[in-house]
């Protein structure tokens, strides 16, 4: 499978690797797509931009966004904190986002560190 497309920029075609996104944003009728080091304007729909990417990766949370699921550093029932972002999570894709990454909670609210009781922490499956 592949695992990057590319985009037109002043008339040569600039490869995007996947990993590299952090997230992508609509804008009108384009979606904004930002990495790590650039940005890209792309004349396409969200829904377009969507069946593009692996859905293993990546996760719709917004009407206007879709994030890159390893890019994604905490999250609470109403944003996603990316490294100098906070993106929105709209409540018809909150779901999407709690099937698509896997959550541990620690019974006593602290984290848990390797080798500590193997029973101090449960799997989260469903919605919070």
């Amino acid at each position: 499978m592949q695992t990057f497309f590319f985009v037109k920029e002043q008339g040569r075609y600039v490869r995007v690797d996947f990993a590299s996104i952090l997230f992508i944003e609509a804008r009108s009728n384009y979606v904004q797509i930002v990495t790590g080091s650039r940005v890209f304007m792309c004349l396409v729909s969200m829904r377009q931009i969507e069946k593009l990417l692996p859905a293993d990766s990546f996760c719709r949370v917004h009407r206007s966004y879709i994030v890159g699921i390893s890019s994604i550093q905490s999250f609470d029932k109403e944003r996603i904190y990316l490294d100098d972002r906070m993106i929105p999570i709209g409540d018809r894709y909150r779901s999407a986002l709690h099937r698509s990454v896997t959550m541990v909670r620690c019974k006593n609210g602290d984290s848990v560190l390797m080798g500590e009781e193997d029973e101090s922490f449960v799997l989260m499956d469903d919605e919070d």
